[in-house]
């Protein structure tokens, strides 16, 4: 996506989220038929994408950028493994969370049989959080009962 048009579609939309209805088919599901809403974003922006919206925005070039979030990445990845959050002000925080099965007892806890899966968190802050308050919903598309 060229930058022109990010700038564009950005100032364009008034801070739209855009969203399709999809209907619940999973028949063993207790929401079974039920009409719901998912986002439905208009693209993804690459590294090298984000990368040049961020130059045009400021005086760094391109090429450093990218190094400046690549090395973010690599350090976000490192820091989360020895175990800390991370909190990027005015971004969010990341953190590792997981799911588990309760034991009757601590000695009966297995890491094997108990935890069921671990995934990294984000809960946004600042002037991210804001994201929420300010944006517009958009549907994109009618939903259309399909015929049986």
């Amino acid at each position: 996506m060229k930058l022109n048009t990010l700038k564009t579609s950005a100032a364009s939309n008034g801070g739209s989220i855009r969203y399709r209805l999809y209907k619940n088919n999973n028949s063993s599901s207790k929401s079974a038929g039920l009409i719901f809403a998912r986002s439905a974003p208009i693209g993804t922006i690459s590294l090298s994408g984000l990368a040049e919206h961020i130059e045009s925005d400021s005086k760094i070039e391109k090429g450093t950028v990218v190094a400046v979030l690549e090395a973010l990445i690599k350090q976000v990845r490192e820091l989360m493994l020895a175990g800390y959050n991370l909190k990027l002000d005015d971004f969010g925080i990341f953190s590792i969370g997981m799911s588990s099965s309760g034991a009757e007892t601590a000695t009966k806890f297995s890491v094997v049989k108990n935890i069921k899966g671990i995934k990294i968190l984000f809960r946004p802050s600042g002037i991210l959080r804001e994201v929420v308050s300010m944006a517009k919903l958009t549907e994109m598309k009618s939903y259309t009962e399909p015929e049986a």
